[in-house]
């Protein structure tokens, strides 16, 4: 069995921006990197786009991406979501 108590460096870069007055474009991008196992890493990636219909509803698409170098036993590397979103405020 393998466990989790290495040193590790994150990073993480976040962007927000309107568009167009009533919208948001969101980019979220995180780095895991394992550093006494320098082929251990991950990547988690999400970006969306929220779009404010009225004063308290929103809609939009939202894409994510997580990725393991070297996951365990009987798990994919890749896992991917495409999400079409509703939010109420």
């Amino acid at each position: 069995p393998e466990t989790e108590q290495s040193p590790t460096v994150y990073a993480q870069n976040t962007f927000d921006t309107p568009v167009a007055n009533r919208g948001l474009f969101t980019h979220h991008l995180e780095l895991f990197y394992d550093l006494k196992d320098t082929n251990d890493f991950r990547v988690n990636w999400n970006v969306g786009l929220n779009m404010q219909l009225t004063p308290h509803f929103g809609m939009g698409p939202s894409f994510q991406v997580r990725y393991d170098n070297k996951p365990v036993s009987q798990i994919q590397t890749t896992d991917t979501m495409a999400v079409f979103g509703f939010t109420f405020k």
